[in-house]
């Protein structure tokens, strides 16, 4: 079962409590970059406690999408 990141629970948030309109276009963009932003920096940390190895990139997004990625 994927976990929940805090970016996503804050955007779930935000809906149910009707404070953003599901369908605006302008926040589903900001939206997008949050997780985008919140993936890069699991991927460097992943990277940084593994150490420079030469499938660090490869390991780090296979964590990300084991760990959070839903099916």
């Amino acid at each position: 079962m994927a976990q929940q990141t805090a970016v996503e629970w804050l955007i779930k948030q935000l809906y149910t409590y009707e404070l953003v309109d599901k369908n605006t276009h302008p926040n589903n963009l900001i939206f997008r970059k949050a997780k985008e932003m919140f993936q890069q920096q699991i991927i460097d940390a992943y990277i940084d406690a593994e150490g420079i190895l030469s499938e660090s990139d490869w390991k780090a997004g296979q964590y990300y999408n084991e760990t959070y990625k839903k099916d």
